[in-house]
């Protein structure tokens, strides 16, 4: 769902382009981290409809961010992201393989899910329209449906 790994042009990110500032960027990031701004703003990207980004949701995000661990986690996940690409071994995939996508992602484009089903011999890509990055808590229960079919197949 929404997966990274394969090179495409128009992808957005939810860390500020400070995080990857030599030295400082892991001091700022804490620091911005304190505040729940930042994790409201990246969930106003990841989801279609906003009115999923509810205080409930944004305090739910935010409380591993305000531990130290949680600051180095998210930090090694948004600096490492783009060095592990998988797309070269895609072709080596040999199982069945379900890619959903939201088709509003503004993270990363439809065009990957797209490049990743062309990849996968025996992929299935199933798009979710009116849907952004986060199908599996935008729309729940078409996920759950989804996969339920496709694993009873």
């Amino acid at each position: 769902m929404g997966s990274g790994g394969v090179e495409v042009k128009g992808g957005g990110s939810l860390a500020p382009a400070y995080v990857r500032l030599p030295f400082v960027g892991r001091t700022l990031t804490a620091l911005a981290l304190t505040s729940d701004k930042l994790v409201r703003e990246g969930l106003e990207k990841s989801f279609f409809d906003d009115a999923k980004v509810t205080a409930e949701r944004v305090a739910y995000y935010h409380r591993p961010l305000r531990t130290r661990g949680g600051q180095l986690a998210a930090l090694r996940a948004r600096t490492q992201a783009d060095q592990f690409p998988v797309e070269q071994d895609l072709g080596k995939v040999d199982a069945r393989t379900l890619i959903i996508w939201g088709a509003e992602d503004a993270l990363i484009p439809l065009a990957a899910g797209q490049t990743m089903k062309s990849l996968i011999k025996n992929s299935k890509l199933v798009i979710f329209e009116k849907c952004g990055h986060l199908p599996q808590e935008e729309m729940p229960e078409r996920v759950l449906a989804e996969v339920t079919a496709f694993i009873g197949k």
